[in-house]
């Protein structure tokens, strides 16, 4: 059983401005919905070690994004849908 250091009963969103976004998530559970909204300028997204029961949906704008999801999250079947123009690798995370 994964540790988790913040639960969310409900719906979870995450909106930032452009700019520089940096949104690192670690033993988090969200149980309904999540929207994860970063605007334009050169963004990262790490995330750990997390549980998402719901869809999870993540949007970026214009820039050199950095996505990270590590093997150890838990986002069942195909519900992450990725809207940006990022280059997605698969590997350890740092």
């Amino acid at each position: 059983m994964k540790a988790v250091a913040l639960q969310i009963g409900g719906n979870f969103n995450f909106t930032s401005s452009a700019g520089a976004d940096d949104l690192f998530m670690a033993q988090v559970e969200v149980d309904g919905a999540t929207k994860l909204a970063l605007g334009d300028g050169v963004n990262t997204v790490d995330i750990e070690e997390s549980t998402f029961v719901g869809t999870v949906n993540l949007t970026t704008g214009k820039g050199d994004d950095t996505i990270t999801i590590s093997t150890d999250t838990n986002i069942p079947g195909s519900i992450l849908k990725a809207m940006c123009s990022s280059t997605w690798e698969s590997g350890p995370t740092r």
